[in-house]
């Protein structure tokens, strides 16, 4: 059990470290707390699958607390592991195992479906809409945004059109003065009238 564990925290602070590919290490951090759940039982003898007993919570939260997830990144670390431990738990369990669940395998209609689903929520965060007010959407599109950035390479920058570039240093202005504003926001500790 303290190989799983150990075996969680390496790959939850490679994720943490990761500058962009974080999906092995988090396909890393599902399997190991699916061999984990193995270790746990519901009060009727069967094994905890779903990661519902208080012990398997605990043995989460210590997790976490080992590898240094920050307290205000734990909630979008378990919803990005959620994903990976429902298709590991997939692969694992027959098609009787995942119904007694209330599980089932996604079909490839139903794949499709979820792959139109993400890139609309993407759509929704990047497109000109509405303003965004929910504190886990305002945490999806930063991280985003931040991806997206570290994946530009400065030397091809360097080597592109002038007009290009001065249409880049010009949004990239944009973007630096808005996320002084946001960062200012964010490290305010209140606000009148909240």
């Amino acid at each position: 059990m303290n190989e799983i564990q150990m075996s969680a925290e390496d790959a939850l602070r490679n994720y943490m470290r990761s500058d962009g590919g974080k999906t092995p290490y988090l396909r890393e951090v599902a399997e190991a707390f699916i061999d984990a759940r193995e270790h746990f039982f519901t009060a009727d003898g069967s094994v905890d699958w779903l990661g519902r007993t208080h012990a398997y919570r605990q043995w989460v939260s210590e997790t976490l607390s080992n590898a240094r997830v920050a307290p205000g990144d734990t909630t979008s670390t378990l919803a990005a592991i959620r994903y990976h431990t429902g298709n590991v738990l997939r692969t694992r369990l027959d098609d009787e195992q995942l119904e007694d669940l209330g599980l089932r395998k996604p079909n490839s209609k139903e794949r499709a479906a979820e792959v139109r689903a993400q890139a609309a929520e993407v759509r929704h965060l990047f497109g000109a809409g509405s303003v965004i007010h929910d504190p886990q959407e305002m945490l999806q599109a930063v991280r985003l945004m931040t991806v997206t950035l570290r994946r530009i390479d400065a030397d091809e920058l360097s080597d592109a059109a002038p007009g290009v570039r001065a249409d880049i240093a010009g949004r990239l202005a944009e973007i630096r003065e808005r996320a002084d504003e946001l960062s200012a926001a964010a490290g305010a500790t209140s606000r009148p009238g909240k």
